[in-house]
């Protein structure tokens, strides 16, 4: 593996990453997957929405100004926030009003505006990763 990896430069944008936020199995791979992609000599980042629990076990800090996208007819702002998982460098959309809640999908049922939380998830990501990033990945998924 240590060829296929070595000085790929690999961008994941995940839903959940153990131990930060899980619901599932989702957040099992990604919190295994890049640091061995990383262990490989790959360049892993992931780009992970800032949910509650996860910014109270990172310590995550702000880089850049506010950014902003379109969701519908609004435009909802967002602060990017940076923190280390290992030698992976984690990236978190900081949006309160849609991530600062106790659950990642939803308590006992999904949350109704769900669709808008991960289509805000999802744009911001790439905004983020147009504006923040000076990673040229060769693989972003």
């Amino acid at each position: 593996m240590a060829e296929a990896a070595g000085n790929r430069k690999i961008a994941i944008v995940a839903a959940e990453m153990t131990p930060y936020a899980k619901a599932g199995g989702l957040a099992d791979v990604i919190g295994a997957l890049p640091p061995a992609l990383a262990a490989e000599g790959a360049q892993v980042v992931v780009v992970l929405p800032g949910h509650k629990a996860a910014l109270q076990k990172l310590k995550a800090q702000p880089v850049g100004k506010e950014m902003s996208v379109e969701v519908g007819s609004d435009r909802e702002r967002f602060t990017v926030l940076q923190a280390m998982h290992g030698d992976v460098l984690v990236y978190l959309i900081d949006h309160p009003g849609y991530f600062g809640r106790q659950g990642i999908y939803g308590e006992t049922t999904d949350y109704p505006d769900n669709l808008r939380r991960f289509v805000f998830f999802g744009r911001a990501a790439a905004e983020t990763w147009a504006f923040r990033s000076n990673f040229a990945a060769v693989a972003l998924h």
